[in-house]
C-alpha cells in the first residue's frame, strides 16, 4: 500500500499486519504492530473520506520480555549504533544513526525515554555520539533543541 493505504488499485485499501507500504522515497517496510494498525486504520478512514492525510508517525512498538520492558522506534536497521548506559546493567538506551543523523532508538527498562527519542527522530536530529551516549544530558532538553549541540559535530 501506499501512504494512504491504497493498493495498485487506489479504490482498495489495505490496513494492518497483511500491509507491506511503499513510502514516497520508495522505501518498503512492513510493521507487524498494534500501533502501526491502528494508525493505518486511521490513515485508511481519512482517505475514504477523501480528507488530507494525517502526518507520517515515527514507527514505535514494545514488549514485556523475561521481566524487561523493551521499546523500539524508528529503524532498526539503521547501521550505526550508539549506547547510552551499559548493556551489562539492568537499563540502557541504544540510538540508531544513518550519516550522524538520528533514525532509531531502543529502551531497555527506560520507558520514560522514548518519547524524546521519537522526538529527535522525527526531527531529523543530527546529535553528536558523545552527546547521545552521555547520561549526564536530559533527553527531554535534547528533544526540545537538539541544535544546541551542533557545536560538537564533527
Amino acid at each position: 500500500v501506499n501512504e494512504r493505504c491504497q493498493t495498485s488499485r487506489p479504490e482498495i485499501l489495505a490496513a494492518g499486519d497483511v500491509t507491506i507500504v511503499v513510502d514516497s522515497s520508495g522505501k518498503a517496510t512492513r510493521l507487524e504492530t498494534w500501533e502501526n494498525a491502528n494508525t493505518q486504520a486511521v490513515i485508511a478512514a481519512r482517505t475514504i473520506l477523501n480528507l488530507e492525510p494525517t502526518p507520517a508517525t515515527v514507527p514505535w512498538f514494545w514488549t514485556d520480555q523475561c521481566g524487561m520492558n523493551l521499546q523500539f522506534a524508528g529503524d532498526m536497521q539503521a547501521p550505526d549504533w550508539v549506547v547510552r548506559g551499559r548493556v551489562k546493567e539492568p537499563s540502557f538506551m541504544a540510538w540508531g544513526l544513518r550519516k550522524g543523523v538520528v533514525v532509531g532508538a531502543i529502551t531497555v527498562n527506560q520507558g520514560r525515554e522514548m518519547r524524546p527519542a521519537k522526538e529527535l527522530i522525527a526531527k531529523g536530529a543530527a546529535v553528536p555520539v558523545s552527546v547521545l551516549a552521555d547520561l549526564k544530558v536530559s533527553l527531554r532538553n535534547l528533544a526540545k533543541a537538539p541544535e544546541q549541540f551542533a557545536d560538537k559535530l564533527g
